[in-house]
């Protein structure tokens, strides 16, 4: 059942990682909302997922460095970094 599935890093996939235009989420089951954080916790970019592969497209202004990928689904959160080159 759908809510058995576990956000955690043995169920979704996230590629390329570094990146430098966008990068694609395997996994997620259900709808869930992604978000894009810079180290200092600032929102840079939400969007609604509700597909098993789902391709995020950066903000052409985002600087290079490290960020934050937050999902969310129902209670469960998962937090990722992300390098952007």
């Amino acid at each position: 059942t759908l809510s058995s599935f576990e956000l955690s890093e043995e169920n979704l996939t996230i590629y390329p990682n570094p990146t430098q235009t966008h990068f694609t989420i395997e996994g997620i089951q259900g709808n869930a909302v992604l978000e894009i954080r810079d180290l200092q916790g600032r929102l840079i970019q939400s969007e609604n997922v509700n597909s098993a592969m789902h391709r995020v497209y950066l903000d052409k202004q985002l600087s290079s460095g490290m960020y934050l990928i937050k999902i969310s689904s129902g209670s469960q959160q998962y937090t990722q970094r992300l390098l952007i080159e």
